[in-house]
C-alpha cells in the first residue's frame, strides 16, 4: 500500500553502512520502513544524488507488512523503487507530527514493558520506538566497553 510518511528520525546504526528511518503516517502511526539487506545510507538519495529521506521530509513508500519479532511492531517492508520525495513539511505540520508522536516518559512509550528502566524484552507486545517531549536528564552513565547487539 502506498503511504506518505513524515520522517521524524534518522539514526546511524552502530555497525556498517545502515541507517534506521522512522516516520509518521497521516493517521499518526509510527512506521519504520525496512528492506531486505538493511536500509543502506545510499537509499536516502534519489538517482540524481539529491537527499530525499531526512527528518521533516514527506516521503511516499509502497509498504507491506513485515514478519518481525515483537516489539518491532512498527516495521514495514518497502520496495526501493517505490520511494518518492514529496517535499518538506512546514513548521506547523512538523510541530504537529512531533506532538502527535511524543510521550511524557520513556516508560509511557513502552506501555509498562520497560525493564530496569532501560530495555524491553523480546516478544513484548508494545512499540519499539517513541519520542519523549519535555524530558529532563538527571543522570548520565558512560561506559567504555559497550557491545551493540
Amino acid at each position: 500500500m502506498k503511504k506518505t510518511l513524515i520522517i521524524t528520525d534518522l539514526t546511524q546504526m552502530p555497525v556498517g553502512n545502515e541507517v534506521c528511518v522512522v516516520g509518521i503516517d497521516d493517521a499518526g502511526n509510527c512506521i519504520r520502513p525496512v528492506c531486505k539487506g538493511g536500509f543502506l545510507k545510499k537509499y536516502l538519495y534519489n538517482p540524481s544524488g539529491r537527499i530525499v529521506i531526512r527528518p521533516r521530509a514527506k516521503v511516499e513508500f509502497d509498504l507491506h507488512p513485515a514478519s518481525c519479532q515483537q516489539p518491532h511492531i512498527e516495521d514495514m517492508i518497502f520496495t526501493l523503487s517505490s520511494v518518492k520525495g514529496k517535499g518538506l513539511c512546514n513548521d506547523k505540520e512538523w510541530e504537529g507530527v512531533l506532538k502527535l508522536s511524543s510521550y511524557v516518559s520513556v516508560s509511557d512509550i513502552f506501555d509498562g514493558f520497560l525493564q530496569e528502566r532501560s530495555w524491553v524484552k523480546t516478544g513484548a507486545k508494545t512499540r519499539s520506538i517513541g519520542t519523549v517531549s519535555g524530558a529532563t536528564i538527571i543522570n548520565v552513565k558512560l561506559t567504555t566497553n559497550c557491545a551493540f547487539r
